[in-house]
């Protein structure tokens, strides 16, 4: 940097010795046309800036003599146009050719300069060559001596080498061979017993072939070939052989070629490793790597502070991103304002617990916001010191739904059987109340007409009268409960598609069968044909009795629900049937009764099973049961097929 500094300084120094000289001789030039008005000019003044800008830019200080030639010329034609020109012809050429000689010398010995320069550069590195040369001629000569010292030890230790490489070729865990050019085996360690259960001597003669599958030995056989006919080493050939006993054993081999003195390949010496069990092991991780990559849940990896290091597709899409776009984001982006005080309270029961589950909002790349299960778990290495995070999340938004929207139709479900008990207790209150009130009114009425013809205090024929008006008001409060009943039994009739109505109750309670871990089956509703009925009657005798046979299953294993229809004549046979316990023989004959349950009597309202029995009767149909304690049971449902029927 100093050097071109001080380069750059000179060359500016150089231009302005230059502009300066030429300065004072065109000011000289002047004078003697305009103040002595003279044509004789002192020309040797432009020699002096020539020949250094010739000296210091060879042939680029040409220019300089150009720009003298030329201001000569037009001065004298322009201040002195009556003076003959030609004398400034000639001293103008002067000056180029003067120039130009100059340059060309300083360029010739210049380049003399450099090619002495190279010379002596050249000279100095032969005579370092020399000096190198003899050092090292030195050195060859004591390194031989050593040589020759040194063979003596080498064949003293040769003996001992070869002993310790066969002790080092026995202990090993790996297996030693060497086969020649032709595939055969040459030479085995003894480890082969404990890989393929044969004695050294016994692979003596043949291949490696021999103790493959034959469709491996074909595999290997082609690759192996192409190895010998490279004579390159190989690694990491990975090959499946028979142990003696018939096990497969897969096999790592690494080789590399053998030379005899004259450079002639005669072979290949290698080791084989048993990766048996690691390839069981990949085959493992292989197969947790794709079920984590096609997970239905979100699973991400992240470390202390924390920020994500990996995510699977599931929890990547939930969020909006793709897996790459989340790989070093923070887990805090994925909370809103809101949200980030209970993932505070989460992260810190994760330090001190080292784990944690429960619902926690979150919010996608979009900004919107939905609701996840999440169970997080610290990860420790060997030593026991937290590394990062496991997250597994469940986007339960549509769960939540459907567990609100069941919630919802459960409530209308309970208050339809309690408004159909308060119907029929209505209509029977009715029904019981009506005989015995009217005999009382036509009682009194009667005793009234008598009391006319005869004496009798004016007491008891008010009183009598009194006890008439409150009959005729009983009588009224009884005609407004037979009118509740018939408005309570009242129906919108219409078109029922079964499989619609059946879609739509499992879809309700698909969840809640997920949870009690039972299958619910369809078969044979889109066969059936189109009936007129209330349609939430039907509903309701689906869901009943589908939720009758999810709760009675109690959670246990390989529980089903099976929903069939099927056209019997003119009627429609619906099954409901079920693996889930069954019911007791005693209780059999009082499932259909009003208020009889056998769970507790917070739980249910014992009205399901006596609400379906009334919806089939009004339809027209019956409905019976099979059932096995410890089996299952069946209700069997039949519905008359009444097509245009209103």
């Amino acid at each position: 940097m100093m050097a071109k500094k001080l380069e750059r300084q000179g060359e500016k120094c150089r231009i302005w010795i230059v502009t300066t000289l030429l300065a004072g001789a065109c000011i000289s030039v002047c004078y003697f046309h305009v103040i002595l008005r003279i044509g004789t000019i002192v020309t040797h003044i432009f020699y002096v800036p020539i020949i250094l800008a010739a000296v210091w830019w060879k042939r680029k200080g040409l220019l300089v003599a150009l720009f003298s030639s030329g201001f000569l010329i037009f001065s004298h034609v322009l201040l002195r146009p009556d003076v003959a020109i030609h004398n400034d012809y000639v001293r103008a050429l002067m000056f180029i050719v003067t120039a130009f000689v100059v340059a060309e010398l300083s360029r010739r010995i210049a380049k003399e300069e450099e090619a002495l320069q190279a010379a002596n550069q050249q000279l100095r590195a032969s005579e370092q060559q020399l000096k190198a040369s003899n050092q090292q001629l030195r050195a060859n000569e004591q390194r031989l001596v050593n040589e020759i010292t040194q063979r003596k030890r080498a064949v003293e230790t040769l003996m001992k080498c070869e002993q310790r490489f066969r002790s080092l070729v026995e202990a090993t865990s790996d297996w030693v061979w060497e086969v020649d050019q032709n595939g055969i085996y040459t030479y085995s360690s003894p480890k082969v017993k404990e890989l393929l259960g044969y004695e050294p001597g016994e692979l003596i003669g043949k291949t490696p072939f021999n103790l493959m599958p034959t469709d491996e030995a074909e595999r290997v056989g082609t690759i192996f070939r192409d190895i010998v006919a490279s004579q390159k080493p190989f690694e990491r050939l990975e090959n499946v052989n028979l142990h003696k006993d018939g096990r497969l054993i897969v096999l790592e081999t690494n080789g590399v070629p053998i030379f005899d003195a004259s450079g002639g390949f005669v072979g290949y010496r290698g080791i084989d490793r048993d990766i048996t069990e690691r390839k069981k092991a990949e085959e493992q991780i292989r197969k947790l790597s794709f079920a984590v990559e096609q997970s239905i849940d979100g699973i991400a990896v992240g470390d202390l502070e924390p920020k994500l290091v990996y995510v699977n597709d599931a929890f990547a899409r939930m969020h909006g991103y793709t897996p790459e776009d989340m790989i070093g984001m923070a887990a805090t982006k994925l909370h809103n304002k809101l949200q980030m005080q209970e993932h505070r309270r989460h992260i810190k029961q994760l330090k001190t617990q080292g784990s944690w589950e429960g619902e926690i909002g979150r919010i996608r790349k979009d900004g919107t916001a939905f609701l996840t299960y999440t169970s997080v778990t610290s990860l420790k290495n060997g030593e026991g010191k937290p590394t990062g995070t496991l997250a597994v999340v469940r986007d339960i938004t549509e769960s939540k739904r459907r567990e609100e929207e069941l919630n919802a139709y459960k409530e209308n479900m309970v208050r339809a059987e309690e408004l159909a008990a308060v119907g029929t207790l209505s209509a029977t209150m009715a029904h019981e109340l009506t005989q015995p009130l009217t005999v009382i009114r036509l009682s009194i009425e009667n005793s009234l007409a008598e009391l006319e013809t005869t004496s009798c205090p004016d007491t008891v024929v008010e009183d009598l009268k009194e006890g008439l008006s409150e009959i005729s008001s009983m009588t009224s409060m009884v005609n407004r409960f037979r009118h509740f009943a018939r408005m309570s039994t009242k129906r919108t009739i219409s078109e029922v598609d079964f499989k619609a109505v059946t879609e739509r109750i499992v879809n309700l309670l698909d969840e809640s069968a997920w949870r009690a871990k039972v299958t619910l089956q369809v078969e044979g509703m889109d066969k059936l044909p189109l009936i007129y009925s209330y349609e939430r009657d039907l509903e309701q005798l689906f869901f009943s009795l589908i939720e009758n046979a999810i709760q009675a299953a109690e959670g246990k294993k390989n529980r089903q629900v099976i929903i069939s229809g099927a056209i019997r004549g003119e009627h429609i046979e619906l099954q409901f049937s079920d693996n889930c316990g069954g019911i007791a023989p005693e209780n059999l004959d009082r499932i259909f009764e009003p208020f009889f349950t056998t769970k507790h009597a917070d739980e249910r309202t014992g009205l399901g099973l006596c609400v379906v029995e009334r919806i089939v009767s009004q339809i027209g149909g019956n409905i019976r049961i099979e059932s096995k304690l410890g089996k299952g049971s069946t209700f069997f449902i039949t519905l008359p097929i009444n097509r245009g029927e209103k």
